[in-house]
């Protein structure tokens, strides 16, 4: 998760800010993280994984204590069903760092 988080990142930095940039670098990195929550929520024991995107995010979001609505904004934008801008980017890329700090505690307590 670290080095996604690391790509995205740079990602940024190569869009220079540019809303219509950030959106896309959101839409596409969305799957990823999902991707990871799902993980993360099949290592824990005892909790059953959500089969769409939007109900890994509560769960993952619920147990990790993050705010899942940067994350839902993110999903409607990827579905066409929303617009995105820095403030919104500056929201998910929070609570993604949240979700590294979770993990990594996560994992070291196994």
């Amino acid at each position: 998760i670290r080095e996604k988080m690391m790509r995205l990142r740079e990602a940024f930095i190569e869009t220079r800010g540019k809303d219509k940039r950030l959106v896309r670098l959101m839409s596409e990195s969305y799957s990823a993280f999902v991707l990871v929550f799902r993980g993360a929520l099949h290592l824990r024991a005892g909790l059953e994984v959500p089969k769409h995107d939007a109900g890994v995010v509560d769960a993952f979001a619920e147990w990790a204590g993050l705010d899942a609505a940067p994350m839902h904004q993110v999903e409607s934008i990827k579905h066409g069903r929303g617009r995105g801008d820095r403030s919104l980017f500056d929201s998910y890329y929070k609570q993604l760092s949240k979700a590294v700090e979770f993990i990594d505690g996560f994992v070291h307590q196994k």
